[in-house]
This record gives structure tokens, sequence and C-alpha cells, in this order.
């Protein structure tokens, strides 16, 4: 059984976070992941659905908290990766050409995924926006062609940001990777359950 994921809701408003998890529910996710935040594990326990913390404090020890990192130049990734156990390195639309295959290779050796947020995607012209659709394609069938571990999650501050597991491997398939797209991109990694 697939264990639908959507690690990464943004948003801070109570109310807008309770209609994402209904919705969340509705299409069938089983666990979301946020920020640490007190006030979202209530809400989520209120409300039945499974939860995982993640936070930017990678120097933390604490257990069961994905560790991630914003990508902002491959420099300073490299180096905190190096010197700290990260779970997912967050690439955002606007450095997703920054991103190649040396980078992808060095992540995946040190068991750190790749995590692309589909709702930077959602309102973009991708006709004037060739060069970054094309440029994520590219690292998408790589990471798949070379079972490279990468996750797709919502990033959304809002509940219109929220799209069923179809829905969102059906768009990755309309950018050509009809061949390349699975459920394993949207579900839990079990190395995730296990922190």
């Amino acid at each position: 059984m697939n264990k639908y994921c959507d690690l990464f809701i943004k948003t801070n408003d109570k109310e807008e976070f309770k209609k994402i998890i209904n919705i969340i529910k509705k299409f069938g996710y089983e666990y979301i992941g946020f920020e640490k935040n007190e006030n979202k594990k209530k809400i989520c326990d209120e409300l039945n659905i499974k939860y995982i913390v993640r936070s930017q404090e990678y120097k933390i020890k604490e257990k069961n908290v994905l560790k991630f990192i914003y990508f902002t130049n491959k420099h300073e990734v490299i180096n905190i990766i190096k010197r700290y156990k990260i779970n997912l390195l967050t690439i955002n639309s606007n450095n997703i050409l920054n991103i190649d295959e040396k980078l992808i290779n060095f992540i995946s050796q040190r068991d750190v995924y790749l995590e692309i947020l589909y709702s930077d995607y959602l309102n973009i012209n991708i006709i004037n926006e060739k060069k970054l659709i094309k440029k994520l394609s590219e690292i998408i069938k790589y990471c798949i062609r070379k079972e490279k571990p990468i996750i797709i999650s919502s990033g959304a501050e809002n509940s219109k940001q929220i799209k069923a597991p179809k829905d969102v491997l059906g768009f990755f398939s309309c950018l050509n990777l009809e061949k390349y797209i699975n459920k394993n991109l949207i579900t839990l990694p079990e190395t995730f359950l296990n922190l």
C-alpha cells in the first residue's frame, strides 16, 4: 500500500492549515510534513492525520525530525551536507537552473533526497519558462534513470495549491515525463519513518 505524503505544507494560518488537512485526507494522503510547530501537531492529532516534523536547524540532535536545507548555492550546500546529517535538499523553481548531475550524485551518496516543490510550477507560463521546464524535466529524468532519491512535495501556502496524487503525477507526465513518473515520487520513503 502506498503511503502518499506531502512533506511540505508551508502555511502558518490555522484555518488554512485545517482546510489543507481536510483536502489532503480526501485525496488519500496518509502523511504530511511541516516545520516544527506545536499548534500544527495538535491540529493533526485532532484531525487524525499522521505527520512528520521538519526543521532547517540541521545542527540539532533531536530524533524524529526531518532535517532539510533550501538550495542557496552549490558550495554552501555541499559544505553543510558534508558536516551534518541532512534528509532533504529543497529546490525552489528560482534555483532549479543551478542544479546539476554532480550535485545530485553528491547528495544521493549521502542519502539526501532532492525535493521538488510543485506549487512553484502551478502558475508559471510554460511558454515563457521553457528553459526552467526543460531543466526540471532533465533533473527528474536523471534522478529516476539513475535511481537517485527524489520526492515531490507541494510547498503549499494555501489550500488551492494542494493537488490529488493523480493530478501531481499527471502534471509531471505532461512535461514529457510519462515514462519516468511513478507513485514513488509522492510516497513516503520508509527511511523517513525510522529517523
